[in-house]
């Protein structure tokens, strides 16, 4: 395996539409004003085209070895996709979304350490200049493979949990919730950066304050907070009880002040919670020519099969597939214009019409 580069570049400059964005990276920070150059040195200005994202999420498998309620993809450890793409054509996706100016790709699932080849897919991005983030369930992480991950160049973990022990147990299964931890214990041991993932659902409140607490033991500092969707397993009339958490300010306030009693910053994804995101202090990318979140300008999804869709929270969009196709090809395509346009049209938040769109582009 080839050790990751120390790039001297600190700063990035790219187009998305008509707005300068500024990529920071080593803290993969977005940003759309100008840093002050003199505590910054060199900007580079990258002149790739507008339209191309700045953030891929990436599913190579859907595979995985928890089959939680909630789960979007319905992944499991039996789940089977015949026309996964090859290792080969998933390492030269990574070349184009470099080679037009994507800075970060997401690796997510399924679970991406069932994934064979998810170190060398982690080196490679790293290779190509790309900041590398994974979101798993942690429970496949040891020492062993934490630091092949930090070997590899990987530059952010997400660990995910769907509140205290017996609210994440009863979604996940009996002891995850602290295998998930353990997970932790071996990212931060290696020195990555390592977040979690929190989806709260209705009644994940009652355990907050017990897993902000061991989340402080492990040193954990952020978490990002969104809400259980109606997709996938979470969609069947038998999880229905995960549904209807409350995403109001005083649930806001509430979850904000118990994380910082334990030392942890709380970001609220502003698709879930009907707030400004600086009030909810959401670092999601987001243009301020739209009061959308992004996906299918920003940001784009690809499935284990080569889909590209706008967001995996949508997946009867697809722009295209990947499998023989330059992502570019699709990305400038007629379908990706069309959900463009449509979305344009809505002037609340992207999750918020999401049905809208999604009966426009399938009359």
């Amino acid at each position: 395996m080839i050790p990751q580069k120390e790039s001297p570049v600190e700063w990035t400059c790219r187009k998305a539409g008509t707005c300068d964005i500024y990529y920071n990276h080593r803290t993969g920070k977005f940003s759309q004003s100008r840093p002050l150059s003199e505590s910054t040195g060199d900007i580079i200005e990258v002149p790739h085209s507008p339209a191309a994202p700045l953030r891929v999420y990436l599913d190579p498998t859907y595979r995985c070895n928890l089959s939680c309620r909630h789960c979007m993809t319905n992944s499991s450890a039996s789940h089977h996709t015949p026309d996964q793409l090859p290792e080969e054509r998933v390492l030269s996706i990574l070349a184009e979304l470099a080679d037009i100016g994507v800075l970060e790709v997401a690796i997510t699932g399924g679970e991406p350490l069932c994934y064979p080849q998810i170190v060398p897919l982690v080196n490679h991005a790293a290779q190509l200049g790309l900041n590398c983030t994974i979101t798993t369930n942690g429970v496949l992480i040891n020492e062993h493979i934490a630091a092949q991950l930090k070997r590899a160049g990987i530059f952010e973990m997400k660990v995910s949990f769907e509140g205290g022990r017996a609210q994440n147990d009863s979604i996940r299964g009996v002891g995850i919730y602290d295998r998930a931890l353990g997970g932790l214990r071996c990212l931060k041991d290696q020195g990555i950066n390592a977040s979690v993932r929190l989806t709260l659902h209705r009644g994940s409140e009652i355990g907050l304050e017990g897993l902000f607490s061991d989340l402080a033991e492990v040193n954990v500092t952020k978490v990002k907070a969104a809400v259980v969707k109606p997709v996938g397993r979470a969609a069947l009339p038998e999880n229905g009880n995960l549904l209807g958490f409350e995403a109001s300010q005083k649930t806001v306030d509430r979850i904000r002040d118990m994380g910082l009693h334990h030392g942890i910053t709380i970001h609220f994804s502003s698709d879930d919670f009907p707030f400004p995101p600086e009030a909810i202090n959401d670092d999601k990318l987001r243009s301020q020519e739209r009061c959308n979140c992004g996906a299918g300008f920003e940001t784009a999804y690809i499935s284990p099969s080569g889909d590209v869709m706008p967001c995996s929270s949508i997946p009867d969009v697809i722009l295209g597939n990947i499998a023989e196709t330059h992502f570019f090809a699709i990305w400038n395509g007629e379908r990706t214009r069309q959900y463009q346009q449509a979305a344009e049209r809505c002037t609340m938040q992207r999750l918020c019409c999401c049905q809208d769109i999604r009966g426009g582009l399938n009359q």
